[in-house]
């Protein structure tokens, strides 16, 4: 009755890994790690490194995500069940979400910007349109000043043939 259990004796409960998912997945759709690699624009090793659990081999853990993700797709597996396995195996330091830089900031500055542009471009039309005026206004003045001109010249009263009112003296020296 008093039975003692050896932990040793004891059956390992074996938890499924990733890898094992990606790795048994392949090979039921007869793909090659190569043809893996080939489809997803990856190394072989990276592939291999997916499937070994060995993440330590890919850089950085932004990379090693997307590469799941990109595998789960090309394999027509669940990408979130996917990730979520590969949160379990990773130590704490690998799913602290870093924080994000706030783009409120960012935000404010470009509508800042786009006010100053339209202010600018206000002011740009305002001196074109003043400069127009300018210049219609100059033309109408010259072809005012030429009429006046042109009938001046043609009234009896200027006449360009008569003497000048003042004469000079047979005694002036000129």
């Amino acid at each position: 009755m008093n039975e003692i259990i050896n932990p040793e004796v004891e059956p390992k409960e074996e938890k499924i890994t990733l890898g094992d998912v990606l790795k048994k997945s392949r090979v039921n759709q007869g793909l090659s790690e190569q043809d893996v690699a080939d489809s997803l624009n990856l190394k072989k090793d990276i592939i291999l490194a997916l499937e070994a659990n060995d993440f330590e081999k890919i850089s950085v853990a932004t990379y090693t995500k997307g590469y799941i993700k990109a595998y789960a797709k090309l394999l027509a597996l669940n990408e979130s069940e996917l990730l979520q396995m590969f949160y379990q195996q990773q130590p704490v330091e690998h799913h602290s979400q870093t924080k994000l830089k706030s783009f409120s900031q960012r935000t404010k500055q470009e509508a800042h910007d786009n006010r100053l542009m339209f202010v600018t471009y206000l002011i740009l039309f305002i001196v074109v349109a003043l400069i127009v005026v300018w210049w219609w206004q100059r033309e109408n003045l010259e072809q005012t000043e030429t009429i006046s001109l042109n009938h001046a010249a043609n009234s009896t009263e200027f006449n360009l043939t008569h003497e000048p009112y003042y004469q000079l003296s047979p005694y002036s020296y000129v």
